[in-house]
């Protein structure tokens, strides 16, 4: 064993002969004493639970000083694990260590520590904390007292510091305190128990015992009355020592000359007083008792009530000896004294059996009153008195009749006799309480009853009618007959009065009340049952008498209330029922707690009767209204006394706790269904939310709710079936506050289920999102928050002068013109407002008229603002219970946010809405996970969603103050920061470093909440409208895609990890990234927009995207998600439609992924066939043949097949609007109509009357004055060309000569699709003709043939029909191949065609070269004079169209006689001299077309063309069209790329007709619909020009020179032949290009159109004006640039400038220089050049300035503006000299500019004094 020098750390000596501790046991110590005392219960559980296990593998124990600093550290340790049983526990597991390896000597330091904590606790009025240490402590001495010797010195030391713990352990009331502190010290006892306890009363009765040892002493004697004690409890009353105890109890309290502390008078009446026997009470107590109440009452009064309640043992042998001294202390002058000797004389009279004896006391008691002891004056004394003998009514005994006459007697003597009405009163009280053991009233109070009308006092007339009714306590009891008149009378007497007499009322109460215990089939009680079940005067219920009764008469309301229900019941209406319980609940709070608990047992004997549940409702809704009229009652009546109103509301809230404990008890105690106990709980919601009641017991309905709990009433269960309940109550709930219902609404909130917050949110949505709700105008709001009785339109007001103003005008005349009456106005107005400004600023006084017309406003206002906020009304509890439900249970309503945006977001556009929705918006904030809290983003993605919505109502300024680009950017960046956070493995962190922290990152749930904001930020409108950076949107998507990544995760993952210990259904519903936490239908619609957007960038992201968003859908479906599921095909569907092949297959993949979905989805017959017919469609793509391989083998797999009603949803797709998809319908149509050839028919009728229907649809609705209406519909055209490309699929199917006449028909006749207003319709239809010609000519020529001549015989000969002739020939020319050679009809036909070629349709004319090709053959004869007619069209025709027509013909000659026809008939010869013919550009263009034609026609030509994707619209190839195109040029010898400007650069622009150099590309172009991609192939002979102009492009991206470069891609002349020759020599500067200009090849050129403006309508560059239109232009120039310069744009002004000193620069330079017309151009360049001069000013170019200024001067001398300007850019360029020398010049020009040159000299002076000084301090600096 150590010494006391031993080092007290916890460190192992190593000195030899003391034990030897392991450096690992150390280490435990050591943390121990470290960290014994955290915070964090995991950790010390872990240090308690190792130290422990080392401990009891140590052999030895250790040194003293180590010991001693783990039994402090063990004592500080204690107070901390109060709460914690786990840490107890384990701490007592070491101390029982510790003990085992410790020696005697050691125990000392035990009892030190225990010392310490028990000196540390007050013994007076213990708190709870204190009493738990006490006990904790306990369970440590019991160890240590195991260890110690009985009667040693340490065995002494530890019965004190018990002694003390107990006193402090055992003073409490509570039955379950005194029974955990018997449990822990029972163990002390051994099985010699007698002997102990004997020892134990030794040493607590020494000489020098402390009132502490009261504490072991009490518990001694709880220890002997428990059960299988009894021996022990002979023993006690036996032993010597217990007269001791009651030595030392005499001491310190009867011969005390201080009073005893109560604490200690607790623990004897509670402990020793209890065992004690009548013997020895007799021969110890009573004497000295009696005598220290003679000596000194007022402080042993205190011990005598002890003694009296503490004994056991009947006192009525002792009743007078100790009565009759209690009688003289109760009319003491000590007030004190008199009210402890009222309670000590209702204690004595408990503890008496004797009646007799009592009553002799009584009578005793009446005699000191009547003056025996002397005579007592004072009211208070006597009142005293007369309760001392009341209280003797307290006897065991519960009859008392037989002392009734008695009594009665004294009692109506005294109150006959007394003069004080308060003492009279009192004493009928107090007799009151003798009549409650009554079984029939007194002759003598019947006596005074019958005279009761004769007394004047009411006070006492009602306390009299009081005492009898609490006598008659039943029906059994018998009622006076002769009393009946009497109480018939009072009770008719205050029927009679008027409403709300409290006094009469209360006087007719308990006789009303005892007349109840009557049978009512007497008529003379007639008038009672009218008044009682009067609902209208409310004789005895309305809200004055309640509110304004004495409490002594609430008593008689409950009796009142009990004796009509449990008698009554059945004869009163349900409105009555519940006025008298509303009465109920009146004297159930405003009564005494005694009064309270008599009120509760009446309450519980109504329901016991009845056993009606309804009724226990009825009561806590009466108790939660009358509990706020009381309460505001009370907080009205008078001001100045706020600290006792708010102590009688507190009350109130305390009697309304017990009342509601009380009613719920009793459905327990009753046995009441558990559907009633449920109504019950819940109507206790409202009322335990009630604000005084949930501050003094927050969980006051969890608390009610619990005393059901052997019922199955769960709160989550509860609120879900009653929610439809609760919400009406929440909605029609008119008496309490807002501030109680958000309590009511937290608090089921904590207990939330699917069903529970559905329903409350559809509540909800169906309120807020009412009609008459979104009826409210802005303007109406407005005015409803602007405050009543103001005018807020102040409109009116101006609207009414101007009126009167107009108004007073007068017509014109001589005298008095319109002009002159005006003027008059102009000068009322200037009076008005000098006689303002002398007012200070004030408006002056209204007129009457304008007052009139204020008040009119006014009223109107009043109006709206009154409708307005009965609307208002509506939507505020609802906004009030969504937003209570967020702040009550925020963690839980995070798996709702969906649902609550869908239904605020709407809302925030609403004007009425606005302000509720945009705080509920700010709190939904609170719902995000602790990450986004902490780092502040949660508040700011609140604030900044609801900037970028733009709400319907003003936003807080302090909002608004950061830059809105820069917080949307600052938000969207702290969400996507943790989501692109690095997993912990990354950073090569351990398992137990990498500790998960679920509040670190962001989960789905999160990323809900920020939904509304992405999706704006995405968008790339509101982007741009939000002045965004790129990056932004960019972040934006980002998050979408991470989250859809995280939601594709799989459910297993989180069990994996050995984060999740649960059940499938458990995991589904903890998931933080479980999807369902995201409106899937929302996230999808947004991934479709960002990827329909256009942007590049996010289509593949978006397709990816959308594939995990399929896989997230599968994790959270379920067959109660079947209508998500149905939104979310119908979305993947639609994205079946879009342009982008990339999206397509995207969608089709996504319906694969959901094959279990898509199958429910096909179980609804319509939903399949729109599934079938989108999938079959797509598998007929023929824009992405991915796209159709994909589609194909999900239409397989879903086990699908093509039908009959499939074919007909087909064709309803034929007329999509979309090129492609109209095109896959087609496909699709056509691969299924042969395999339903009965079909046919039907679909070709259908087609055709869709065409018929789409005709009629697109005319324009017409009035009845022939105008176009507003119902008019843009013509849908493209349509009609998915007709013609269906009708073209299916023509192999159309081989019936019926269809084939149906086909015609409606090609030529009716409806004549041939016809078709639109160029691309018609061209389309011809292509069907041709197509159906083709297909079934051979076997069809004569049917084919003779409706084609019946058409051109019968069609008119109008205009308009000229175009249908056309195509009609061309479709013979194309069935005339079908024809024999030497047929008759081949000539004719063949001239027919030529004739065609004038059609402007280049489609027609070349359909014409075609069928020309192989019919000319057979008239070779004409072709000599058909050739010379075309080649001289191509000369010499003005139209555009005639000659390409002709050079069509010209090819289809060519290519049907072969290429010698070139020769034989000299077209080539006059084709190439055309193209060499450099002056005629006409002939040049001519030529170039004929060989254009050639090429096309021809198989072998020098152009081919491949479409890579159809346009949308033709365009008309006419002179001025402005086309804006991309291409790329591709080497075909290895595919290098020379020259590319796709989608990225700007497009490049042609104007037909302006001779661009690359003719090729013109014609091209001309080839090509708006927004087609084509490639076209040509041979080096088209590409001489190809590297000039590729040359000049590259130049003028590269920004040089543009005289170098410029626009010579456009022009008017051609290269010199020098100038060639010298790019050839020296190069063009460009590699590739040099190198294609020695070695050409053939290019293919890809081209996309994707913009065409027609002749007009656009503004033209320079360069493409003719002479007159750019001079034309500088004035408007000139005149924008004043404009912009007026509104301080300079840079734009000065752009202006530019472009027109741009054009003069190239007009003058076409003109002589010095000849008048370059003159006249150079006048307009003066002024222009000013003007940008003083805009260069403006902007610091100052050189450019001066530059500009000297080239006026050198032109003009004289010009003063140019010289001041050149001044002030020399001053500020500071070139001092010349600007001195400037300004000089100017004023010598113009002396009015002396002022302001002045100026500008003076500040260049000062500037330079400015310079000089600075420049010698810096010389002073350098040299010195």
């Amino acid at each position: 064993m150590g010494s006391a020098g031993d080092s007290p750390s916890a460190g192992a000596a190593t000195t030899t002969g003391k034990p030897q501790i392991s450096s690992e046991f150390q280490e435990s110590l050591k943390n121990f004493i470290k960290r014994g005392t955290t915070a964090s219960r995991k950790e010390r559980h872990h240090v308690l639970r190792e130290l422990n296990r080392l401990w009891s593998d140590e052999a030895t124990g250790i040194s003293e000083g180590p010991l001693q600093t783990i039994l402090f550290n063990i004592a500080n340790c204690l107070p901390r694990y109060l709460g914690d049983p786990i840490s107890c526990q384990e701490l007592l597991k070491l101390v029982h260590q510790i003990l085992d390896k410790t020696t005697e000597p050691n125990y000392p330091l035990f009892s030190a520590v225990l010392s310490g904590i028990a000196d540390s606790l007050t013994l007076e009025s213990p708190s709870k904390y204190s009493k738990n240490l006490a006990r904790l402590s306990l369970k440590v001495s019991v160890l240590v007292a195991a260890k110690v010797k009985a009667g040693s010195a340490e065995w002494k030391t530890l019965v004190d510091i018990q002694s003390r713990l107990l006193f402090v352990a055992l003073n409490t009331t509570r039955r379950w305190e005194e029974y955990l502190t018997y449990k822990i010290m029972r163990k002390t006892f051994s099985a010699d128990a007698n002997g102990h306890i004997t020892k134990l009363l030794q040493y607590l009765t020494r000489e020098d015992a402390l009132q502490a040892s009261a504490g072991f002493i009490k518990f001694i004697s709880y220890y002997a009355l428990q059960k299988g004690h009894e021996c022990v409890l002979d023993c006690l009353r036996k032993s010597p020592e217990l007269m001791g105890v009651l030595t030392h109890f005499v001491r310190w309290t009867f011969s005390s000359k201080t009073p005893a502390a109560a604490s200690f008078l607790h623990l004897s009446e509670t402990g020793f007083l209890r065992v004690i026997d009548e013997k020895t009470f007799k021969d110890n107590l009573l004497s000295p008792m009696v005598k220290s109440m003679l000596r000194n009452p007022e402080v042993v009064l205190p011990a005598v009530i002890a003694v009296i309640r503490g004994v056991s043992v009947d006192l009525s042998p002792f009743c007078l000896e100790i009565g009759k001294q209690i009688g003289t202390q109760l009319h003491s002058k000590v007030e004190t004294s008199r009210k402890l000797s009222v309670d000590a004389a209702k204690y004595l009279a408990q503890q008496c059996s004797d009646t007799a004896v009592v009553d002799e006391l009584a009578v005793y008691l009446f005699g000191v009153l009547n003056g025996s002891e002397g005579k007592i004056t004072l009211a208070t004394e006597r009142t005293d008195v007369i309760s001392g003998i009341g209280n003797l009514s307290a006897q065991k005994r519960g009859d008392l009749q037989a002392s009734a006459d008695r009594i009665t007697s004294l009692f109506t003597a005294v109150v006959a006799g007394e003069a004080h009405e308060a003492v009279a009163v009192h004493a009928i009280a107090m007799l009151g309480l003798w009549s409650a053991k009554f079984t029939r009233v007194p002759l003598a109070l019947q006596t005074a009853l019958k005279n009761i009308s004769s007394l004047k006092s009411a006070v006492i007339r009602t306390a009299y009618l009081g005492c009898l009714s609490t006598l008659l306590r039943d029906q059994s009891a018998e009622v006076p007959a002769d009393l009946v008149p009497v109480l018939s009378k009072i009770v008719e007497t205050a029927a009679a009065s008027k409403v709300g007499d409290v006094a009469l009322a209360s006087e007719a109460l308990p006789a009303a009340s005892v007349l109840l215990l009557l049978n009512f089939s007497t008529t003379k009680l007639s008038t009672l049952w009218s008044a009682l079940s009067d609902t209208a005067k409310q004789t005895f219920a309305s809200e004055k008498f309640l509110s304004g009764c004495s409490p002594d008469a609430m008593k008689f309301v409950s009796l009142l209330v009990e004796r009509l229900l449990v008698f009554h019941y059945d004869r009163l209406k349900p409105d009555a029922v519940r006025m008298y319980i509303r009465a109920m609940s009146y004297s159930l709070l405003r009564s005494s707690q005694s009064e309270r608990r008599q009120a509760l047992q009446s309450w519980k004997k109504i329901v016991a009767t009845n056993r009606i549940g309804m009724l226990s409702e009825d009561l806590v809704s009466a108790l939660k209204t009358t509990l706020v009229k009381l309460k505001s009652a009370d907080a009205g009546t008078d001001k100045s006394s706020d600290g006792d109103s708010t102590q009688r509301a507190q009350n109130f809230s305390k009697n309304a706790i017990a009342i509601l404990t009380f009613v719920v008890e009793c459905y327990v105690e009753l046995d009441f269904p558990a559907a009633d106990k449920g109504r019950l709980i819940v109507e206790c919601l409202l009322i335990s939310s009630e604000p005084g009641v949930a501050s003094l017991r927050p969980s006051m309905w969890i608390s009610l709710l619990r005393r059901f709990r052997h019922d199955s009433l769960f709160p989550d269960k509860l609120v879900a079936d009653h929610i439809d309940e609760i919400w009406d109550k929440l909605q029609t709930e008119d008496a309490l506050s807002d501030e109680a219902l958000k309590i009511a609404v937290k608090t089921f909130a904590g207990f939330p289920t699917l069903t529970t917050v559905t329903k409350l949110l559809a509540n909800v949505k169906k309120e807020v999102s009412a009609a008459e709700v979104l009826a409210v105008s802005l303007s109406d709001v407005l005015v409803f928050h602007a405050p009543a009785g103001v005018l807020y339109d102040k409109s009116v007001l101006e609207a009414h002068n101007e009126e009167a103003a107009k108004g007073n005008i007068k017509r014109e005349s001589k005298a008095y013109s319109y002009k002159e009456q005006l003027a008059e106005i102009e000068l009322r107005k200037e009076l008005e407002e000098k006689k303002k400004a002398k007012l200070g600023g004030k408006e002056a006084p209204l007129t009457p008229k304008q007052k009139e017309v204020v008040t009119k406003q006014i009223q109107k206002e009043t109006v709206v603002r009154q409708g307005v906020a009965k609307v208002y009304k509506r939507i505020e509890r609802p906004f009030l219970i969504l937003d209570s439900m967020i702040a009550g249970n925020p963690d839980c309503i995070r798996s709702y946010l969906s649902e609550i945006i869908g239904i605020v977001s709407p809302l925030l556009h609403v004007p009425l809405t606005a302000r509720p929705a945009c705080q509920t918006w700010i709190l939904m904030s609170d719902c995000v996970h602790d990450h986004l809290k902490n780092g502040g983003i949660a508040k700011s993605l609140a604030f900044v969603t609801l900037r970028v919505l733009e709400p319907a109502c003003p936003l807080p300024k302090l909002w608004t103050q950061e830059s809105l680009p820069k917080a949307v950017a600052r938000v969207i960046h702290g969400i996507l920061s943790p989501l692109e956070k690095p997993e912990a493995e990354e950073h090569g962190l351990d398992e137990d470093e990498a500790e998960i922290d679920v509040d670190s990152t962001i989960a789905v749930s999160d990323i809900c909440y920020a939904l509304p904001l992405i999706r704006v930020v995405v968008n790339e409108a509101y982007a741009k409208k939000l002045g965004l950076a790129e990056s932004v949107p960019v972040e934006a998507f980002r998050i979408v895609c991470k989250v859809m990544e995280m939601c594709a995760g799989t459910k297993t993952d989180a069990v994996g990890n050995g984060l999740l210990d649960v059940d499938e259904d458990a995991i589904a519903e903890m998931d933080e990234n479980n999807p369902a936490f995201l409106p899937l239908n929302d996230v999808l619609e947004m991934l479709i927009e960002v990827s329909e957007s256009g942007k590049v960038r996010f289509e593949s992201d978006a397709g990816v995207a959308i594939g995990h968003f399929a896989v997230a859908v599968t994790r959270c479906s379920t067959d109660n998600s079947i209508e998500l599921e149905s939104k979310i095909i119908h979305q993947l569907l639609k994205l079946l439609l879009s342009s982008k092949s990339n999206l397509r297959i995207a969608a089709v993949q996504a319906l694969a992924t959901l094959t279990e979905q898509v199958t429910r989805f096909i179980s609804v017959p319509a939903e399949q066939l729109l599934l079938e017919k989108r999938v079959f469609i797509a598998a007929h793509d023929e824009e992405d043949t991915k796209v159709a391989e994909f589609a194909m083998n999900l239409f397989r797999d879903l086990g699908l097949r093509p039908t009959e009603a499939l074919v007909l949803a087909v064709v309803e797709d034929i007329t999509q609007t979309k090129e492609f998809l109209r095109n896959s319908a087609a496909a699709a149509l056509g691969a299924m109509l042969p395999h339903f050839p009965e079909m046919t028919a039907q679909v070709l009728e259908l087609l055709l009357r869709k065409y018929d229907q789409n005709v009629e649809d697109s005319k324009p609705k017409l009035d009845k004055f022939g105008r176009p209406t507003a119902e008019s519909q843009i013509d849908s055209w493209p349509a009609r060309r998915g007709i013609a490309a269906a009708l073209i699929r299916i023509i192999p199917s159309l081989g019936v000569e019926s269809h084939l006449r149906d086909t015609m028909s409606f090609l030529l006749q009716k409806p004549c699709a041939l016809r078709d207003e639109k160029a691309p319709v018609r061209h389309d239809m011809l292509q069907v003709a041709i197509a159906l010609i083709n297909q079934h000519g051979k076997t069809h020529v004569g049917t084919l043939l003779a409706k084609l001549e019946e058409f051109l015989v019968t069609a008119p000969k109008t205009a308009d029909y000229d175009v249908v002739r056309q195509s009609a020939i061309v479709i013979m020319g194309n069935l005339a191949r079908h024809l024999d050679a030497g047929h008759p009809k081949i000539r004719p036909v063949v001239h027919q065609l030529l004739a065609a070629l004038s059609t402007p349709s280049e489609e027609v004319q070349k359909a014409v070269g075609g069928c020309i090709a192989p019919l000319v053959v057979n008239i070779e004869e004409d072709i000599r004079q058909v050739v010379p007619n075309l080649l001289h069209v191509l000369y010499e025709s003005e139209s555009y169209a005639h000659r390409r027509g002709a050079a069509y013909g010209l090819a289809g000659v060519f290519q049907g006689l072969g290429i010698m026809s070139l020769k034989d008939y000299d077209i080539m010869v006059t084709i190439m001299g055309g193209l060499q013919d450099k002056k005629n550009a006409q002939r040049r263009e001519s030529k170039f077309l004929a060989f254009f034609g050639a090429v096309v026609m021809s198989d072998t030509g020098l152009i081919e063309k491949e479409i890579v994707k159809h346009g949308s619209q033709l365009i008309e190839a006419v002179d001025e069209t402005k086309i804006k195109f991309f291409y790329r040029t591709v080497k075909t010898s290895d595919g290098t790329v020379l020259d590319d400007n796709f989608p990225g650069k700007e497009p490049l622009e042609l104007i037909y007709g302006k001779q661009f150099k690359l003719e090729v590309w013109e014609e091209c172009l001309k080839t090509m619909e708006l927004h087609e991609v084509a490639r076209f192939t040509v041979q080096r002979e088209l590409l001489s020009c190809y590297a000039l102009v590729a040359k000049s492009l590259r130049d003028i991206a590269k920004g040089k020179d543009s005289s170098n470069c410029g626009d010579r891609e456009h022009g008017s002349g051609d290269h010199h032949c020098c100038g060639m020759q010298n790019m050839l020599k020296n190069g063009l500067g460009y590699a590739d290009l040099d190198e294609f200009l020695k070695n050409p090849e053939p290019l293919i050129f890809t081209l996309e159109i994707v913009e065409a403006s027609e002749p007009g309508s656009y503004e033209k560059d320079s360069w493409a004006m003719d002479q007159a239109e750019k001079l034309k232009s500088i004035p408007v120039l000139h005149e924008e640039g004043n404009h912009l310069y007026r509104k301080q744009k300079y840079v734009e002004a000065a752009d202006r400038y530019t472009r027109a000193l741009g054009i003069l620069e190239d007009l003058m330079g076409r003109e002589q220089p010095e000849s008048d017309d370059w003159k006249k151009l150079d006048v307009l360049r003066v002024p222009i050049l000013l003007n940008y001069t003083q805009c260069q000013l403006i902007l610091g170019h100052y050189n450019e300035a001066i530059e500009h200024t000297t080239t006026i001067i050198e032109k003009d001398p004289t010009n003063v503006k140019a010289w001041y300007r050149r001044a002030k850019a020399h001053a500020m360029a500071w070139n001092p000299k010349e600007a001195r020398e400037d300004f000089a010049r100017a004023v010598e020009l113009d002396a009015s500019l002396s002022g302001a040159v002045q100026r500008d000299l003076r500040k260049l002076d000062e500037v330079q004094r400015t310079r000089d000084l600075e420049d010698r301090e810096k010389m002073r600096h350098l040299f010195g």
